[in-house]
């Protein structure tokens, strides 16, 4: 079976939780399985190119894995800003979680 048929039945089997905490965690998995980085080396603080090695290539799927996680639709300025693994987790938060 395929990482994203795995990823796929994961996010419907598991009830949605949108808080920080659940937030992270997934955006570490998704990170983790889909392009192979420890787990463990996955901070707030990482930053995507430089300690992650991450390239743009890298940064438009996990753009695309993330919209269909959180089933947001991400604008081109938001992706633009994100940098570092505390990004992502701020602007899905932004986006989901009810202040």
């Amino acid at each position: 079976m395929s990482q994203a048929v795995d990823r796929a039945d994961k996010v419907h089997a598991a009830p949605r939780a949108f808080d920080r905490a659940s937030i992270l965690e997934r955006v570490r998995e998704i990170l983790a399985d889909s392009f192979e980085i420890e787990p463990e080396t996955i901070q707030l603080e990482s930053h995507l190119i430089d300690d992650l090695d991450l390239d743009s290539i890298d940064a438009i799927d996990l753009a695309v894995e993330l919209e269909q996680e959180t089933g947001l639709r991400l604008e081109e300025q938001e992706l633009r800003r994100i940098r570092r693994v505390k990004d992502i987790v701020d602007l899905v938060c932004d986006r989901l979680v009810p202040a």
